[in-house]
C-alpha cells in the first residue's frame, strides 16, 4: 500500500474510533489517538524523505566513482535510480541484498514511529474492555488490525525457519540459520540459532525474543555449542526478509563490533 493510501486508510479508521469514543464522551482518549496518528504519519514521511535522500547521495557518489569503467558506472547508476523509483512508488525495496542497509534504516524508523501509535490504540481497546463498551473495543480492534495489515512485515510464525548470512565488518559473510519454535499470542517467541552451520563445531545457541509491529528482537538464553556468553539482536521483518543488527560477546573477550544478519524465510 502506498504512503498516501496508508495515511488515508488510517485516518478513516481513526474517525470510526473517534465516533465510538465520543459516544462515551472520552475526549482525552481520542485526542491521544489522533495525536499519535499524526506523529506516526509525520515521522514516516520524514523516514521516507531520508531514504530518497540516501538514494540521491548514492547516485551522485557512484556517478563520481573513479574505480569503475564507464559501462559499470552507468549500470550501477541506473540500478540505483530504478531502486529509488520503486521505493518512491510503492515503499518497497529490490529483493537482493544490495540495499539492505537503507531498507533496515527505513523500516526501523517506521517501526519506532508505529509503536507509540499502536500502544495508544491498545489503550483504547483496554478501556473498552474495562468499561464493557463493545463499540469502543471492537472499533479499536479493527483499527489495530487495519494498521498492522498495512505494515509490510509478515507475522513471525511458530516453527518457521529463516536462513541467510551474517555480514562481518570486514566484508566477509558466513551462513546463519534461525529456527523459530513456540510463538505466544503477544509476540514472544523461543528459538534456536546455528551460527556458521555446515562447518564442523559451529556455534549454536537458544534464544528468546519479542516482536512488535515490524520490530523483532531476541537474545541468547543458553549456549549449546561454542563460546558466546551473550548475543542480542534488534531488527525488522520486511516481507519474508529479516534484517537485524547483532551484538556478540565471546567469553574472556571484549564485545566485538555489531554485525548485520540478512535472513529469508524458508518456504
Amino acid at each position: 500500500m502506498s504512503h498516501r493510501a496508508l495515511l488515508t486508510a488510517s485516518l478513516a479508521a481513526i474517525l470510526a474510533l473517534s465516533s465510538a469514543v465520543h459516544a462515551r464522551a472520552d475526549e482525552v482518549l481520542i485526542r491521544n489517538v489522533k495525536e499519535a496518528s499524526q506523529t506516526f504519519a509525520r515521522r514516516k514521511d520524514e523516514a521516507r524523505k531520508a531514504v530518497l535522500a540516501d538514494f540521491d547521495t548514492a547516485i551522485r557518489s557512484v556517478g563520481k566513482a573513479s574505480g569503475l569503467t564507464p559501462a559499470a558506472r552507468s549500470d550501477k547508476v541506473e540500478a540505483l535510480k530504478e531502486a529509488r523509483k520503486t521505493f518512491e512508488a510503492s515503499g518497497s525495496f529490490p529483493p537482493d541484498d544490495e540495499y539492505v542497509a537503507i531498507e533496515f534504516k527505513y523500516f526501523d524508523a517506521v517501526n519506532k514511529a508505529f509503536v507509540p501509535l499502536i500502544k495508544t490504540v491498545n489503550k483504547a481497546i483496554s478501556e473498552g474492555i474495562r468499561t464493557k463498551d463493545r463499540d469502543l473495543e471492537q472499533t479499536g480492534l479493527k483499527l489495530k488490525a487495519d494498521l498492522e495489515r498495512q505494515l509490510p512485515g509478515s507475522k513471525l510464525e511458530a516453527n518457521s525457519r529463516w536462513h541467510g548470512t551474517l555480514h562481518r565488518p570486514n566484508g566477509s559473510t558466513i551462513p546463519y540459520h534461525l529456527h523459530v519454535g513456540k510463538v505466544g499470542n503477544g509476540g514472544s517467541f523461543r528459538g534456536h540459532v546455528e551460527d556458521n552451520p555446515g562447518v564442523a563445531g559451529n556455534w549454536g545457541y537458544d534464544i528468546e525474543g519479542q516482536t512488535s509491529g515490524l520490530g523483532v528482537e531476541f537474545a541468547l538464553t543458553k549456549s549449546t555449542r561454542g563460546d558466546f556468553t551473550a548475543v542480542r539482536a534488534n531488527g525488522i521483518i520486511s516481507g519474508d526478509r529479516m534484517i537485524a543488527e547483532v551484538a556478540h560477546v565471546v567469553k574472556k573477550k571484549k564485545p566485538g563490533n555489531n554485525v548485520l544478519i540478512v535472513l529469508r524465510r524458508v518456504k
